[in-house]
């Protein structure tokens, strides 16, 4: 066995979802259509409320960002009950994130989708230092490894994405700065970052937004117009779940039948979340809400079983939060506490019905997460709110696999926005690349796999640079 076959048994061994679907014969398009019969399976269940009220947050949202014509787009592709959701506000960083956006806008046109946009869930409760490279850019023009373009300050890295303010023309600036220090060492990748700064972070517009999230969702969407000028439906909106999540919470909490309320309100199953715990020993308790320090930081939170909400964060940051209704959703509108992703999940799946589809990581926890859900509700006496969702598969998986790959001096690598910048894909060279096994795409994948998976010190020294060497011997045929 080669030093590449090792790293991707490896980590295949470490995720069950990486070794069932890196071992299959399965075409993209096969699993296109198997994503699409996990929808109609979850949709055939009903579920507990209706999802209308995502529907309008999420038009609402979007129409504030850019326009009506590009929110009733995305209403209408939300209406097909199935969102990926496995971006950290990072699509425009990340290569196998944006290929899993774009595999997502895919699906939708096979399951009938005619409308101009991809909306994309992006979760925005991260750290600046936990979004592949929020703090900047990345590119992947480099054998060795992924190059990254700072544009936020360093200070800024602890800072939640949620509550980062808008990078100003000064650092767009000094990033275009640092791409001629030749300390910095870009080389091939230099003119396409220079000219993504151009077009897009140096817009008067753009940097005139008050919030890092909002500038990113308009820079996605007029990156992706331009790299997708024949076929609008590949062009992607960033919606920050955050901002339909909160007011879905809002609307839950006010409402004594929903599964929001009870969590909160209900002495019966505000012990049962504290009893129920994940393998890693973490209460459901404590994987509700995020609060923010004063700092921008994480704080994380657990609601006790008496009803108290204790915070700790960095630096010995403690806070004891007041959970009376009316100031826990003052709290909420003002983004000083806001849910994480077991309430995400509980209000837009669990609740709604609408299927997740996410990485190799989620489409394991999110099943576990269920499973914990149901077992608190029926220790609480509560179990025909489970009655609807206990059935539903949450093994959507979309963002792993990779099929556009970018030339890296004397290797290849994977392709992410920054590469698209000098090869446009058209509509059906992108289509063609659905006939990729999926074994196949995850052997390309593996950059970002093998990241993820092996942990710091057993990752073997070299492994970048193994892996792009193999890639270009193998896999040459789907350079963009």
């Amino acid at each position: 066995m080669n030093d590449f076959d090792t790293f991707f048994e490896d980590c295949c061994r470490r995720n069950k979802t990486v070794d069932r679907f890196g071992h299959s014969d399965k075409t993209l398009a096969d699993h296109l259509s198997y994503l699409s019969s996990i929808a109609e399976r979850n949709r055939s269940f009903g579920s507990n409320k209706s999802a209308d009220d995502v529907y309008a947050f999420a038009h609402e949202h979007v129409e504030r960002l850019f326009d009506k014509e590009t929110a009733d787009s995305v209403t209408e592709a939300l209406k097909h009950n199935i969102i990926t959701t496995a971006d950290h506000h990072g699509g425009i960083f990340s290569a196998q994130a944006f290929q899993g956006d774009l595999l997502y806008g895919e699906l939708l046109k096979r399951m009938g989708y005619k409308g101009r946009y991809t909306p994309v869930f992006s979760f925005s409760i991260v750290e600046l230092e936990n979004s592949t490279y929020a703090r900047g850019l990345c590119a992947y023009t480099n054998p060795c490894k992924r190059v990254q373009l700072p544009i936020q300050p360093k200070k800024d890295l602890n800072r939640m994405v949620a509550v980062t303010k808008g990078f100003n023309p000064e650092m767009v600036e000094r990033a275009k700065l640092l791409l001629k220090d030749p300390a910095m060492g870009f080389k091939e990748e230099a003119s396409e970052l220079a000219d993504i700064l151009d077009k897009f972070y140096s817009d008067t517009e753009i940097v005139g937004l008050e919030r890092y999230s909002d500038q990113i969702s308009l820079i996605a969407k007029r990156m992706s117009e331009y790299y997708f000028a024949d076929d609008d439906s590949r062009r992607l909106v960033y919606i920050e779940a955050e901002e339909i999540t909160r007011k879905l919470l809002i609307k839950d909490l006010k409402d004594e039948t929903s599964i929001a309320r009870h969590i909160f309100f209900d002495p019966k199953l505000r012990k049962a979340i504290n009893e129920v715990r994940t393998e890693e020993g973490l209460p459901l308790s404590a994987l509700l809400l995020r609060g923010v320090d004063e700092k921008g930081r994480r704080v994380h939170t657990e609601l006790q079983p008496d009803g108290k909400l204790l915070g700790a964060g960095l630096n010995g940051f403690k806070r004891d939060y007041p959970t009376d209704i009316d100031s826990l959703i003052g709290l909420i509108e003002a983004r000083e506490l806001l849910p994480n992703g077991f309430l995400d999940a509980v209000l837009l799946f669990f609740e709604r019905g609408i299927t997740w589809l996410g990485g190799y990581f989620q489409a394991i926890y999110l099943g576990t997460w269920r499973d914990l859900l149901i077992k608190a509700l029926e220790k609480a006496g509560l179990s025909h709110l489970a009655d609807k969702f206990k059935s539903y598969d949450c093994t959507g998986y979309i963002s792993g696999p990779v099929y556009m790959l970018t030339e890296a001096l004397d290797g290849l690598c994977n392709a992410g926005p920054v590469e698209l910048m000098k090869c446009k894909m058209t509509s059906d060279s992108f289509s063609e690349r659905m006939n990729i096994k999926m074994c196949d795409a995850h052997k390309m994948g593996l950059f970002e796999i093998y990241l993820d998976l092996i942990p710091a010190d057993l990752k073997i020294e070299g492994w970048y640079r193994t892996i792009a060497d193999y890639v270009k011997e193998n896999y040459g045929a789907y350079m963009i």
